[in-house]
């Protein structure tokens, strides 16, 4: 004599269960790389950003100034009303280092990345946003 098993039995089996992590595991590695791309954009997107109002500070600052650029970020910063609100020069912001170079006749404004891929990026006085080889 056969016994039949109960029929109320609602308990999800192991199999169901692997198949389950399994589908789970395979949306996360589809997903996971999508949002490392989202947030390396976002930190090139601030540092271009960054970079531009550097550049049009020095422009703005030399035109209220007869021509004359600023000799360091302090003049940008401490003008009144200051022309940027930080001192970002040789400081690390979303994954990038910023470097500030002046001179008499203009400036040099650049950004590289602290991690793999090394790139830099650079904008002087005349010259618009250039990506410099690595």
């Amino acid at each position: 004599m056969l016994i039949d098993p109960p029929r109320g039995n609602k308990a999800f089996t192991l199999l169901e269960m692997v198949m389950v992590l399994v589908v789970i595991g395979l949306l996360l590695t589809i997903i996971v790389p999508k949002f490392s791309a989202i947030r390396r954009e976002a930190g090139y997107l601030y540092m271009h950003k960054t970079l531009e109002g550097m550049a049009l500070a020095a422009e703005s600052y030399a035109k209220a100034h007869d021509g004359v650029y600023p000799s360091g970020m302090n003049d940008l910063i401490a003008a009144v009303p200051p022309y940027l609100s930080q001192d970002l020069c040789g400081t690390t912001e979303n994954g990038y280092e910023f470097y500030c170079f002046f001179e008499l006749d203009g400036y040099t404004f650049s950004a590289g990345m602290i991690q793999a891929p090394f790139t830099s990026w650079t904008i002087t006085t005349g010259v618009d946003f250039y990506e410099e080889p690595s």
